[in-house]
C-alpha cells in the first residue's frame, strides 16, 4: 500500500518565540556534544540542569504537535545506595515536516495532558501512547526537577534539513547525531 501523507506543515527554519524553561531555575545547559553534566548520556544531546532544590516548568517554545508521550520507571538506585524508582515522561513533538522535539525526565505534566498520557509508568524503554495535541508557543507542558545525578534533563531537536557533515561518519549514524 502507499505510505501514509505526513499531515505537517513544511517550515526548515522555525523560530522560538518563547522560553522552554524558567532560566532563573536553571544552572546550565551543555553544549551538543559535551555529556559531563549527564554521565551517561548521549553527546548528540543538550541537557539542561536544574538547581538543587528547584523544579522548572517547561514550556513549548514555538507552536507545535505532542506526538507521542512516554511513562517509564527511571531507576536511579546506584546513586542512592537503596532502591530509587521515580516514573518519568518523555514528550515529542513536531514542530514542522522537518523538525522535532523532545523533553525528557519531566516529573509531572500539566493537567490538560494527563488524560493522554499512559495511566500506569512501564519498566525501561517502552513505545509510549501516540498522540496529536496542538500546543501554543509559551503553553505549559509539564515540570521537572531534573533526572539523577546532576539534575538535568534533556531538551532535543532535530532539523531534518540540516544533515551534519562528521570526519568519521560510521561513528555517527543516529537521527540525534545526524541532524
Amino acid at each position: 500500500g502507499k505510505p501514509k501523507a505526513k499531515n505537517c506543515i513544511s517550515n526548515p527554519n522555525p523560530v522560538f518565540t518563547h522560553p522552554f524553561a524558567d532560566v532563573t531555575k536553571l544552572t546550565r545547559i551543555s553544549q551538543y556534544g559535551n555529556n559531563a553534566l549527564h554521565n551517561p548520556g548521549s553527546q548528540a544531546r543538550s541537557y539542561v540542569a536544574v538547581k538543587e532544590g528547584e523544579s522548572t516548568p517547561v514550556y513549548a517554545p514555538t507552536d507545535a504537535k505532542i506526538t507521542r508521550i512516554f511513562y517509564s520507571d527511571k531507576n536511579y538506585s546506584q546513586f542512592f545506595n537503596k532502591e530509587f524508582i521515580r516514573p518519568e515522561y518523555r514528550i515529542s513533538f513536531e514542530i514542522s515536516c522537518e523538525v522535532e522535539m523532545a523533553y525528557d525526565h519531566i516529573v509531572s505534566l500539566a493537567d490538560r495532558f494527563t488524560k493522554y498520557a499512559p495511566q500506569v509508568s512501564s519498566p525501561g524503554k517502552n513505545n509510549g501512547v501516540e498522540v496529536s495535541i496542538p500546543v501554543k508557543a509559551g503553553e505549559l507542558i509539564g515540570h521537572t526537577s531534573g533526572s539523577f545525578p546532576g539534575r538535568a534533563f534533556d531538551f532535543y531537536l532535530i532539523n531534518k534539513a540540516r544533515k551534519h557533515a562528521h570526519l568519521n561518519p560510521a561513528r555517527w549514524v543516529t537521527d540525534h547525531s545526524l541532524y
